[in-house]
């Protein structure tokens, strides 16, 4: 089934549209963010030759108009602005916690790996929600059995909020529980489906009674998280 932004009910909030207000990153803090990925890239690739497989082609761009880290089938972009100068506070890569900043790593790596960038260039899918199932995928993968499953909330608060799925109830969880913006949804199947089976669920529910809910969450999350960009060398449909 094919969906166009008509579709859904939940456009990108003003408050995100507008442009940021201009904040310079001094020459220090750029320093920063590249020699802290330059040690937590040699850590990745002695501890999973297979991520490092895949970081070794990528290239580096500090990047002010994202708010943490981004990624392409080229680059991985940081976001050098400490939290200190930034309104919302969010905090640059260098200030998170170094399982967290492997985290991170690891969630930006499966993004090209798992083929995601090539289908953000559609105009056939709401670019929050398609991000949002996209991160529940890589977060189930990384944190549900996996290397980070024991120190998973201790991430998800260092970057305050995410998409996590609680495998014990089947539930997506958008943000941090008790917070104004946080969303949950049960998703019955949801260990053994992929991003389109999570993005038709999330669709479905952006047109019912939990819309306004859901549209808050999806604002929030773009405004911390919104992480991926299009295959530059994808055509756009």
């Amino acid at each position: 089934v094919n969906y166009t932004m008509a579709d859904t009910p939940i456009p990108v909030s003003e408050e995100i549209e507008k442009a940021p207000e201009k904040i310079e990153a001094t020459p220090e803090e750029i320093s920063l963010v590249k020699q802290t990925y330059s040690l937590d890239r040699n850590q990745l690739i002695l501890q999973h030759p297979w991520f490092g497989l895949i970081i070794m082609g990528l290239g580096l761009v500090v990047d002010q108009s994202i708010p943490i880290a981004g990624i392409n089938y080229k680059n991985i972009h940081f976001n050098p602005i400490p939290s200190s100068k930034r309104k919302e506070g969010t905090k640059s890569y260098p200030e998170l916690k170094p399982d967290t900043r492997l985290f991170l790593l690891s969630h930006e790596i499966l993004h090209p790996a798992l083929g995601h960038c090539s289908y953000l260039s559609s105009s056939a899918y709401n670019h929050q929600l398609q991000n949002i199932a996209m991160d529940a995928v890589i977060n189930r993968i990384l944190c549900d059995g996996g290397k980070y499953a024991s120190s998973k909330e201790d991430i998800r608060k260092d970057l305050g909020g995410g998409v996590f799925i609680d495998v014990r109830t089947e539930t997506l969880q958008v943000g941090l529980p008790n917070t104004p913006n946080f969303f949950e949804l049960a998703i019955p199947g949801i260990m053994s489906s992929d991003w389109h089976y999570i993005y038709e669920q999330l669709l479905k529910e952006s047109q019912g009674e939990n819309a306004e809910k859901l549209k808050k969450a999806a604002d929030s999350f773009a405004s911390m998280f919104l992480d991926i960009e299009a295959d530059p060398e994808q055509s756009t449909d």
